[in-house]
């Protein structure tokens, strides 16, 4: 695993076992490939995508167990903190139709799902005008269900 992957992976294992035992699954991308939860998670036009399909990658991923329900897609911008690359993450998920998972094709991201963009931000004056405004819009679902 890469090093800038290493926050991804740590974070998704954090929540893992809460989240098993709310119901849901957790996917993420930058760990051991051996798990069947880890691997790319691609938004695209299409449901199944080849590499020129893809409109963007996320990091972690956390759907209702044995549905396609999407409660929350999170990307963690471990490398850079320019707005042009965390603009890039939020509409590259939001302007694609289908949203793949590690061994599932053809998941929908749907009114009730949470994009939450994380980002290390190295540049102070950046930190302190992003902080004033809030940076995820959270659905009444990720309220509702996840935090019980």
């Amino acid at each position: 695993m890469s090093k800038d992957g290493q926050l991804t992976a740590a974070t998704a294992k954090s929540i893992m076992d809460e989240m098993n035992r709310k119901g849901y699954d957790v996917y993420y991308d930058h760990g051991e490939p051996s798990n069947s939860n880890v691997g790319k998670i691609v938004s695209s036009v299409v449901k199944k995508y080849r590499r020129g399909d893809e409109l963007g990658q996320l990091d972690i991923a956390i759907v209702k167990k044995d549905s396609n329900d999407i409660v929350a897609l999170i990307e963690i911008e471990e490398t850079n903190d320019r707005p042009k690359t965390l603009l890039s993450d939020v509409f590259g998920t939001l302007t694609g139709n289908f949203i793949s998972l590690p061994g599932r094709d053809g998941s929908t991201v749907e009114d009730l799902t949470t994009l939450i963009i994380l980002a290390k931000v190295k540049n102070t004056k950046i930190e302190m005008n992003m902080s004033a405004k809030k940076l995820c819009w959270q659905s009444p679902l990720w309220e509702r269900e996840i935090h019980k």
